[in-house]
């Protein structure tokens, strides 16, 4: 049997998406991150409770989630916060959007002397914590918060 040169069965761009992770900036980031969250029902994004530490992950160049984390000063440990994904994605793109955010902060805390990672998320991020790597500690928490 020869071997002729035809199209590829796959392209790595289809099999192995590149994921890649940049600073959150404001600006245009926060627009559209902020319409990400109208169209899943979660509202507005409160733009001036945003800490400085936030990400947005890229799958192939395309934005597709974003995260911010407080690191609390002298105690090692960081509050993961406001997690969302670009509307319309699968949940296999979901989870690994999600999961190349969570690897990124775990190094990135972990540079900066940071043990420990603590994630405020909806319940229904339970189902996928194995995938993460993260352990579930709590239940049906309530998120309460106090603004001017």
């Amino acid at each position: 049997m020869t071997m002729t040169e035809t199209e590829p069965v796959f392209t790595t761009e289809t099999a192995f998406p590149l994921y890649t992770v940049r600073q959150y900036q404001g600006g245009a980031d926060f627009h559209m991150v902020n319409e990400w969250g109208i169209a899943h029902g979660r509202g507005e994004l409160p733009e001036v409770l945003l800490p400085p530490d936030g990400f947005i992950a890229r799958e192939d160049g395309q934005p597709v989630a974003a995260v911010w984390c407080y690191f609390a000063t002298g105690i090692g440990v960081g509050h993961v916060e406001w997690l969302i994904t670009a509307p319309g994605l699968s949940l296999e793109r979901a989870k690994r959007a999600i999961k190349t955010l969570v690897d990124f902060l775990w190094l990135h805390a972990q540079q900066n002397d940071y043990g420990e990672l603590i994630f405020h998320c909806v319940p229904a991020a339970a189902r996928v914590a194995d995938f993460l790597d993260l352990e579930v500690v709590g239940k049906g928490m309530v998120t309460l918060m106090k603004t001017r």
